[in-house]
This record gives structure tokens, C-alpha cells and sequence, in this order.
């Protein structure tokens, strides 16, 4: 996610068009559709590549540093206001990838793991988006006092259990596109280009506890060490349809 600075007013109007423009002649909950996230937060960590590699598909190779790691992130929020789709509750997990990246030269980000309140969303982002994503009865995001807070799991049960502060003498805007790579439902390379609007703070990570109960991405993120996460209340982006990438 980049951290340039941004012009409001003209962003959410680009937005707004592309939104309006496209959704013409659209079966329900199809894409395109802008959303604004509330309660967001995000972990930026470092996962080592051999093991990345064995979570993505054929023809989709991790893209390592010298050191032998992949940039790996973990997302989660909520969607108070959505044009295109009912409101949702997510959490996911991407990694980024070689030779698929944007216009702009940002790599695309695979997702290899995620989770959702919404039998809607989850139709979606499944069969278009080709993302590996789950319904999770029991999702959780809001705040604790000043602090951002996200779990995933009955009470006592939680396989996710997330507390970040934001650091007030860190503040930021940003814009950019994030590169969104899927495999869909005909085993198509697929990707959306997701433009995205972003005001915020750098975030202390208060907790970040994970029980894998078995799952081999939760098992990987377990052990890794965050390196950078943020906060805000203020995250308007907008999914076009996925498009094959050969």
C-alpha cells in the first residue's frame, strides 16, 4: 500500500463514476462495487518463499527478496457503506507475487487465505475472483477503547484473536491500486486492479494470537514476525471485474 499523498474530493468522484457507470446491466452482487471500510487494519510480515510456493498454483510463482522472503498481509475490517454488494465482514491473508503486476508496476498480491461473514460476498469472491476464501459464522471487528479489535471463532474458540493502537504521532493519507490475483472457477490466471483511497495511523500491535486448529497458512503466519501494520476509519476502494491475464 502506498503512502503518496492524495486529493480527496477527486478520488471519491472517480470512484463514484466508475461505480455508477459500471454496474448498468449487472446481475445482483456482481462486480463492479465501491466500498467504505470502517474498523480496517492491516499486518505487513515476511514469509519465507519455499513455503509460500507450496500454497500457490501452477504457474504463479512467489516473488522473494534477496533474503529469500515474501511480503505477505493480512487484512481485516468491516463495510459500513457498499454500492454493489451487502455489507460484509472479512479477514484475508496475501502474498505478493512475480510477473502479474499492475499498470502502475505495483506486484500482485495473491490471496492464500481468508474468511467472511457473507454468503454473498463469499459467492463472489470465490467464483469470480478465484480467491480461496471460507464463511465464518463468528467475525468480530470494532474497537476496544482506542485500540482496533478483530477475532474469528465462537467465544473461547477464536482462531484469530487481533488488538492494534494507533499511533497518533503517525499519521497518513495515501492512494494507489492494489493488484488483486486469483485462480477462478476455470482454473483462470484472473486479476482486478483495485484503485483505493486511505487516511490512517501507523499501528502498535497490542496482540496478534493465532490458533491454526490445522490450518497450514494460519500455521505459517503464526511464527512470523510483523514488521509494519496500520489503522483506519477511512478506506474507500472499488473491485472492477476480474479479468484473465493471458
Amino acid at each position: 500500500m502506498g503512502k503518496k499523498h492524495i486529493q480527496p474530493t477527486l478520488m471519491m468522484a472517480m470512484l463514484c463514476l466508475l461505480c455508477s457507470k459500471s454496474l448498468a446491466g449487472q446481475t445482483e452482487y456482481a462486480p463492479p462495487w465501491t466500498a467504505h471500510s470502517e474498523n480496517f487494519f492491516m499486518i505487513v510480515m515476511s514469509l519465507h518463499a519455499g513455503n509460500v510456493q507450496k500454497l500457490l498454483p501452477k504457474g504463479v510463482e512467489a516473488l522473494a527478496n534477496e533474503d529469500g522472503m515474501v511480503a505477505t498481509i493480512f487484512e481485516m475490517y468491516d463495510t459500513g457503506r457498499v454500492s454493489g454488494m451487502p455489507d460484509y465482514k472479512i479477514a484475508f491473508v496475501v502474498v505478493e507475487i512475480r510477473n502479474l503486476n499492475s499498470r502502475d508496476g505495483t506486484p500482485g498480491h495473491f490471496a492464500i487465505w481468508g474468511k467472511t461473514d457473507s454468503p454473498e460476498s463469499l459467492e463472489v469472491l470465490q467464483n469470480h475472483f478465484g480467491f480461496p476464501y471460507s464463511l465464518a459464522e463468528n467475525i468480530t471487528v470494532g474497537k476496544e477503547q482506542n485500540a482496533y479489535t478483530g477475532s474469528i471463532g465462537a467465544p473461547g474458540k477464536e482462531m484469530m484473536r487481533v488488538k492494534i493502537e494507533p499511533v497518533p504521532e503517525q499519521p497518513f493519507t495515501g492512494e494507489g491500486i492494489v493488484n488483486m490475483v486469483g485462480l477462478n472457477g476455470e482454473r483462470n490466471i484472473v486479476k482486478s486492479e483495485v484503485p483505493y483511497l486511505t487516511s490512517g495511523y501507523t499501528g502498535r500491535i497490542v496482540s496478534f494470537e493465532i490458533q491454526p486448529q490445522g490450518d497450514p497458512v494460519l500455521e505459517l503466519i503464526k511464527n512470523a514476525t510483523p514488521a509494519w501494520s496500520m489503522v483506519s476509519d477511512n478506506q474507500i476502494f472499488s473491485y472492477s471485474p476480474a479479468l484473465p491475464t493471458n
